[in-house]
């Protein structure tokens, strides 16, 4: 593979990952003597010769404006399923992929939370995502490796569905039991964010009662969104609607202790995804510290979810439990 040259304004793009006779959507450009040069232009299609003209050369990235990053991710989209059945494509580069793509998607679900377009090729995506880590016992840890170490409210969705997907994995749910609603509810989870002020949801000090009480409410408003977009499964909307209730009942917004599978799933997930990733107001703890601090939640969190998160997290073939 060539190394890979860093250009102010402008992302790389592997060739792996470009499909034979398609139109990518966007400017492709390639490295020349004084920097980037236009090498296709939005609107042509990348051929088989091309791909082999530019191996030949030692070539092994394009590149693409940073402007055209939406179009860049409609087109990973569209081709999502033929790169991850790609077996040239190697397993690390479709696990960036994929959750590039999902936290993409996060991203565009905020800014515009009642599309039903977005929500539909989110269905898509995690489709295919559920397809992927399907196919192999340990699929999603290639996923979990990939997962950003601060916290953005995209980001922090996109690592509550991938966490839930491996934990639904473990937990036995398929295909056809649940685990793609479990992860597209958990994607979905906090859309009802989008409602929450901005200097409320992005303050750095410590929330007044008030501001609480108005955060409380995205929980609420996410399964609004959700039914009124009426394209979210109903079948999504637990992992929506508790993902903050607790099994002692002191959750909310109900305050309910008979909590539908989903809900335990993804409640931890959350939980686990906050505390393991930087916020403003405090430092990412480790797995490790995150797991321990879970266990002593003993009527807070379902037992057999933690002990299938110490699975997720533990080392390939160790059995751990508690």
């Amino acid at each position: 593979m060539g190394n890979i040259t860093v250009f102010s304004g402008y992302t790389p793009v592997n060739l792996e990952v470009m499909r034979i006779d398609r139109v990518p959507g966007f400017d492709l450009y390639i490295t020349g003597a004084k920097g980037l040069i236009l090498y296709r232009e939005k609107n042509i299609e990348f051929t088989l010769k091309n791909l082999k003209t530019l191996l030949e050369n030692n070539i092994s990235y394009l590149y693409f404006k940073n402007d055209d990053e939406s179009q860049y991710f409609e087109y990973i989209e569209d081709n999502l399923v033929s790169i991850v059945e790609d077996k040239k494509v190697t397993s690390d580069k479709k696990a960036s992929l994929i959750y590039d793509t999902s936290a993409h998607l996060a991203q565009q679900l905020i800014n515009e939370p009642d599309s039903k377009n977005i929500i539909q090729r989110a269905s898509k995506v995690m489709d295919t995502v559920v397809s992927f880590t399907s196919a192999s016992k340990d699929a999603y840890k290639d996923i979990i490796q990939m997962l950003p170490s601060d916290y953005y409210t995209h980001t922090h969705c996109a690592n509550v569905a991938t966490y839930c997907l491996a934990l639904g994995q473990v937990l036995g749910l398929t295909t056809r039991s649940g685990l793609w609603e479990l992860t597209l509810g958990a994607l979905l989870h906090d859309i009802g964010k989008t409602r929450v002020p901005r200097e409320i949801l992005n303050k750095k000090g410590t929330l007044t009662r008030q501001e609480f009480e108005i955060v409380k409410q995205h929980v609420q408003w996410g399964v609004e969104i959700a039914g009124e977009t009426k394209v979210v499964p109903q079948e999504c909307i637990p992992a929506i609607a508790q993902h903050h209730e607790r099994l002692s009942g002191k959750g909310y917004p109900f305050g309910i202790k008979d909590l539908h599978q989903f809900g335990r799933i993804v409640a931890l997930a959350d939980t686990f995804d906050a505390v393991t990733t930087n916020r403003p107001y405090a430092k990412a703890r480790s797995s490790f510290e995150a797991i321990l601090l879970l266990k002593t939640e003993t009527t807070e969190y379902d037992r057999n979810v933690i002990n299938a998160l110490i699975q997720v997290m533990a080392e390939k073939n160790a059995q751990v439990r508690v």
